[in-house]
């Protein structure tokens, strides 16, 4: 990929990335994560290092309730495990932080 390019990926990676320390590209992970980090969550800061991304979700402030992604059954605790990563190059362009999306998911 060119500088010039953008890549944008979304998916449900069932990891939990936690919150980073402060917007530091390097680490892929932006101050606003919700949780504590799991494996798969680490894989994924991982991958966001390696290939120049970040987890654009953790980048934003929200509010809580908007921040989970999913709730585990029976139980009251919200997991944040729903992602988008996007090139770091971009990271800094505006570009609409809400959306409304019909699913049985929470993105």
């Amino acid at each position: 990929m060119t500088k010039r390019e953008v890549c944008i990926i979304m998916g449900d990676f069932n990891a939990k990335v936690g919150e980073g320390e402060g917007l530091e590209h390097e680490s892929g992970i932006g101050p606003f994560g919700l949780g504590e980090r799991n494996e798969r969550g680490e894989m994924l800061a991982c991958f966001c290092q390696a290939n120049g991304m970040t987890i654009a979700n953790t980048c934003f402030k929200q509010h809580p309730r908007r921040m989970y992604t999913w709730i585990q059954p029976g139980d009251r605790a919200r997991n944040q495990i729903d992602c988008i990563l996007i090139t770091n190059e971009f990271l800094n362009s505006k570009f609409c932080s809400k959306f409304k999306v019909e699913t049985w998911c929470r993105l």
